[in-house]
């Protein structure tokens, strides 16, 4: 019997390999190197920005240089306080008009509301009352009622002439009365109709006649007729 080991050994990196490596981490240092630098610059800037304006500060209180760095700073520190305090006035000020505006318009919202609630129901109100009285007074063709009184043939018997009234059961006027009459023959067959519109006015609580009115031409064995009010209009 025979057996073999097999050696973990690291396999040896080739000459480009290692001038590979070389670069990459050469690379990564100077790149790190000079973002360092540049937060380093930007840092610094800012630093020297601040002072500046701190050194603008100072002179803006001590314009003449007369007083102690001390002073000056102390002067400046009390400045600052006292625009801060201002600053806090004004905000408080600005904080006070907004919520009286806010409170302005709220209630003009709720005035305006309520005036449209108002509107809403006076509208409400008025369609009501005039459906009230259109129930109290009726329709037109509510109060009005046709009475047939008899009718006739005429015009070599081919011409159905009706006389007719309009009962005004309502408390306006009536006017143009559209009236359709059914033609029989005297078997009972219906045979056609006639139809014509009177424009007549009935005047209230009253009744008018319609004489003689030529309905138009009819089947000429008609004997007997049915007459209804098909429509009638509310006069002014």
């Amino acid at each position: 019997m025979s057996t073999s080991t097999t050696d973990n050994v690291k396999p040896k990196r080739t000459f480009g390999q290692k001038v590979k490596r070389f670069l990459k981490i050469t690379v990564a240092i100077i790149g790190g190197t000079f973002l360092s630098l540049m937060a380093l610059g930007i840092y610094l800037s800012q630093q020297e920005a601040s002072e500046k304006a701190h050194a603008a500060a100072l002179d803006s209180v001590d314009p003449t240089g007369r007083m102690t760095p001390e002073q000056r700073e102390k002067a400046l520190l009390e400045k600052r306080a006292a625009e801060a305090a201002v600053k806090k006035v004004a905000e408080e000020k600005a904080a006070q008009e907004r919520k009286v505006q806010e409170e302005a318009d709220k209630q003009r919202r709720a005035a305006q509301a309520e005036a449209d609630k108002k509107a809403r129901e006076q509208t409400r109100a008025a369609k009501e009352a005039e459906e009230a009285r259109i129930k109290a007074e009726g329709t037109p063709m509510e109060n009005a009622e046709l009475i047939v009184h008899n009718w006739r043939s005429g015009g070599f018997g081919v011409v159905f002439i009706g006389n007719f009234s309009i009962k005004n059961k309502g408390v306006y006027p009536l006017k143009d009365f559209d009236i359709r009459c059914t033609v029989f023959g005297p078997s009972g067959t219906e045979l056609g109709t006639v139809r014509q519109t009177a424009y007549e006015t009935a005047k209230p609580k009253s009744t008018t006649r319609l004489q003689e009115l030529n309905m138009g031409v009819m089947h000429s064995q008609g004997s007997r007729a049915r007459c209804e009010l098909r429509s009638v209009e509310r006069a002014n």
